[in-house]
């Protein structure tokens, strides 16, 4: 059966969507021997077809090619969203590499909380993207100079560890111009698209480099259900060889990992909200993963998606 928003499964059989990309101009060359990846990345505005797009495959490293690398690769999943957009997004790669990053990482927000206590400030309980990015909430008090500084200390955990970033973006009014519906029922119809997608990405991505291997994923509380039937229709349709092989929600105290998911969501979200917006400018942030060499792939699903959904949704009723 075709999608039908509001139904139970997922597109199936759709070509890949079309994106955004604001890096194109990437000359990249991959040493397979040592998993290095030079790239000379330069940015500039986009044209009408323009959209964020990094080869999420040529930047595998070292482990390319060497079956049974890890028995589980684990992919951690986060949304981000403001009025006009949502994403989803994750990183991809095995426990001993979440392992080195979440002790990295936990020891730089450990940091900053000595630092506030230091200063009679109010100290922060973990990292949260939209927060630290407005400095508000436990960042309230913080310069912007150390915002900046925090983040980018962060971005060099996972450019040191080299995961795999996927991150998928839609837009209410794309989803709403075709399918009128409430805003929250809007953002669930757009999680289990964007999630689907992504975990459409994670099974290419384990076939064709770590072929045997499995996939356990892990979400932030919140959109369970939507998590679930996105996770059954990737297995149903699109997982061939069995890559996905559970789905858990977890919260970000029990999870550090969730939290360098919610940092990419966010930044796919702000990418893709710059697009629409006609702003070519890509955040400092997200420009330093992408010309560190972490595979990296954003894209924006576009409205010919949600249209081909409606044709087909009703030639299969017409059908009945």
């Amino acid at each position: 059966m075709p999608f039908v928003a509001g139904e139970g499964d997922c597109p199936s059989a759709l070509s890949r969507p079309r994106g955004f990309r604001v890096h194109r101009n990437a000359v990249k060359s991959l040493d397979r021997t040592s998993g290095r990846i030079r790239r000379r990345v330069s940015a500039k505005k986009g044209s009408k077809e323009s959209r964020i797009w990094h080869d999420l495959y040529s930047s595998v490293g070292s482990a390319a090619g060497k079956k049974g690398v890890f028995c589980v690769v684990t992919f951690y999943a986060d949304e981000s969203y403001d009025s006009l957009t949502l994403c989803v997004g994750g990183w991809l790669c095995g426990q001993r590499c979440w392992s080195d990053i979440e002790r990295k990482w936990g020891q730089r927000v450990e940091y900053e909380r000595r630092q506030s206590a230091k200063r009679s400030e109010r100290q922060i309980s973990r990292f949260h993207a939209s927060d630290c990015s407005n400095r508000r909430g436990e960042y309230e008090q913080w310069t912007t100079v150390r915002q900046k500084l925090f983040v980018r200390r962060l971005v060099d955990v996972l450019i040191q560890s080299k995961p795999f970033a996927i991150a998928h973006t839609c837009s209410f009014e794309d989803l709403t111009s075709l399918y009128p519906c409430s805003r929250s029922r809007a953002q669930k119809r757009m999680y289990r698209l964007c999630l689907y997608r992504c975990l459409m990405e994670v099974c290419e991505v384990v076939e064709k480099y770590f072929p045997g291997d499995s996939v356990t994923v892990i979400h932030d509380q919140g959109f369970n259900g939507e998590a679930q039937k996105a996770f059954d229709a990737v297995r149903k349709h699109h997982d061939r060889q069995r890559v996905l092989c559970s789905i858990t929600a977890m919260e970000w105290k029990d999870s550090v990992a969730l939290q360098a998911a919610d940092l990419i969501s966010y930044e796919g979200m702000k990418a893709s909200s710059r697009y629409r917006s006609n702003n070519s400018e890509v955040r400092r942030s997200l420009r330093r993963i992408i010309g560190s060499g972490v595979g990296l792939y954003i894209s924006h699903i576009q409205p010919t998606l949600f249209q081909d959904m409606r044709r087909k949704g009703a030639e299969f009723r017409k059908g009945e």
